[in-house]
């Protein structure tokens, strides 16, 4: 089985006034792309930082990669 597209992300927690404030964004790096927008969850709300992936190998592969290669932190989502 190969993995073809992924998304790997970070959720933020903030507060309601936050909320109406952060803009949703999309920009695009290369293959990838870099994305933020506000999800709720259960009743708090947070802010997703999220990349998109399209490692396009074998899972086990992908997954190793991924894991020992990306770095989630507060501040973004890096490689």
């Amino acid at each position: 089985m190969v993995l073809k597209e992924c998304d790997v992300n970070k959720d933020i927690e903030i507060d309601s006034f936050a909320q109406i404030t952060l803009p949703d964004m999309q920009i695009p790096l290369f293959e990838r792309a870099l994305r933020g927008y506000v999800k709720p969850i259960d009743y708090k709300t947070y802010y997703r930082v999220e990349r998109a992936l399209a490692p396009n190998q074998p899972i086990e592969m992908a997954l190793e990669i991924i894991r020992t290669q990306i770095k989630i932190d507060d501040g973004i989502l890096s490689l």
